[in-house]
């Protein structure tokens, strides 16, 4: 199933903003993803192309820090949901959303 709504391509650009706040030995860095079939985004100022992306790899994203793994896209998700269950944004933001196709397309890892 590809992705086309939407959510995913605001889940991406929040992965964007995020990873313009990491940084290792005071030096920005782009961390990079790592999906399920073993391809990777890396570079600064990437972000995913999520036009004909499959969903179960758009989800898999996740950073690695050793033996450990943090699902990024899984947790965006998660904190959206929450967001929208408190009733602090509602999905009435997904109906008009042209910004989220203000900026480039991202980078696709196909």
């Amino acid at each position: 199933m590809a992705i086309c709504n939407h959510e995913e391509k605001l889940i991406s650009r929040l992965e964007g903003i995020l990873t313009r706040k990491i940084y290792n030995n005071g030096n920005q860095i782009r961390y990079p993803l790592t999906f399920n079939d073993g391809s990777k985004l890396k570079g600064h100022g990437t972000r995913l192309a999520t036009d004909n992306l499959d969903v179960n790899k758009f989800y898999s994203g996740h950073y690695k820090f050793g033996a450990n793994e943090v699902y990024i896209y899984e947790a965006i998700k998660m904190i959206l949901d929450e967001l929208e269950k408190l009733r602090v944004i509602d999905g009435s933001w997904s109906e008009e959303a042209e910004w989220l196709y203000d900026e480039d397309n991202g980078v696709n890892i196909n």
